[in-house]
């Protein structure tokens, strides 16, 4: 049975270890998106550097030290995905399959619209600490526009991955939590830096999943009581519910898509995102007794992407 691994380097370029036994055949990206596997660290190219043939390695796994040692391999760990397996709508890293951009673009347009409201509020009160607890009713209108349309966002990764249908509510949202890292995303206003990082899902709690969001439990109550809770809609509610929805737009698409959709300059600016290694998709590669290269010449054909669904 073939186990499959992600290797790192320090300079977090991953490579992938395909493990049969005392035998291990390495995969590691080259030019021009191709893959080939190679677990003594060496290949033959052709002049256009491109590669023409793999080594197919026996040898116990023991001999791969010299191996990682030459590449300043870091760490090892068994992969959460098989090669070509991808959950929708739950973004991975660089290799990724191709975007939904019927959806992509979705969920662009109606951010859009509400990053519109945002700078409308921002000609009115200035986005400094000092008006954080400023509140209003247009204020109110926007953080319940955002709060559902990251809950859009929320319902919509559920949904993709085929989670069993019910009355959803922040107790199944929160499960998106770990599986997106979305604690590890760091946004700040791009036209206002010095309002300072924000971090919308910090402190997100599976066992209190609305008042561990302050946004969101702000939402919660000025929604349903307007009269008695109009002055939890506060400047800060509103930034971080905005936030949130930029940061649920990026962990959908990744950060490459969002960029191509050109969003305008007083959005948010990512400043950190997750490191996915172990967790990592992998690119659909060549089994390990398959050559690259076929007896006529013509280089194999590789498999495609293939959606799994995501166990919550």
């Amino acid at each position: 049975m073939t186990t499959w691994h992600r290797a790192w380097d320090r300079q977090d370029r991953l490579f992938t270890l395909a493990r049969t036994g005392d035998r291990v055949v390495a995969y590691f990206p080259e030019t021009e998106g191709v893959w080939f596997h190679c677990a003594s660290g060496g290949s033959r190219r052709n002049q256009d550097d491109r590669p023409v043939s793999y080594w197919r390695d026996e040898r116990s796994a023991d001999a791969l030290d010299a191996w990682k040692a030459e590449y300043e391999v870091v760490g090892e760990a068994e992969a959460m995905a098989i090669p070509g397996q991808f959950f929708p709508r739950m973004y991975r890293g660089p290799e990724h399959p191709p975007i939904d951009v019927a959806a992509r673009t979705a969920t662009m347009r109606a951010a859009r619209s509400l990053f519109s409201r945002l700078r409308g509020i921002f000609q009115v009160v200035e986005p400094t600490h000092a008006h954080d607890t400023v509140f209003g009713h247009e204020l109110r209108q926007l953080l319940i526009l955002a709060c559902t349309e990251v809950e859009s966002s929320w319902r919509a990764v559920l949904a993709a991955n085929a989670h069993p249908a019910g009355r959803w509510s922040t107790n199944e949202y929160v499960k998106l939590f770990g599986p997106m890292k979305l604690d590890q995303y760091v946004v700040r206003l791009a036209s206002h830096p010095g309002y300072g990082e924000i971090v919308p899902f910090d402190g997100w709690d599976a066992n209190n999943p609305t008042r561990s969001l302050a946004w969101y439990d702000a939402y919660n109550h000025t929604k349903h009581n307007r009269e008695e809770e109009l002055h939890r809609a506060t400047l800060l509610a509103t930034i971080a519910a905005m936030a949130a929805v930029h940061v649920m737009t990026v962990a959908q698409f990744g950060f490459d898509e969002v960029e191509r959709a050109h969003f305008h300059p007083d959005e948010f600016n990512l400043e950190r995102s997750p490191t996915w290694i172990a967790d990592a998709y992998i690119r659909p590669l060549l089994p390990p007794d398959e050559p690259l290269v076929k007896a006529d010449g013509t280089y194999a054909t590789w498999p495609p992407w293939g959606k799994a669904d995501y166990q919550f």
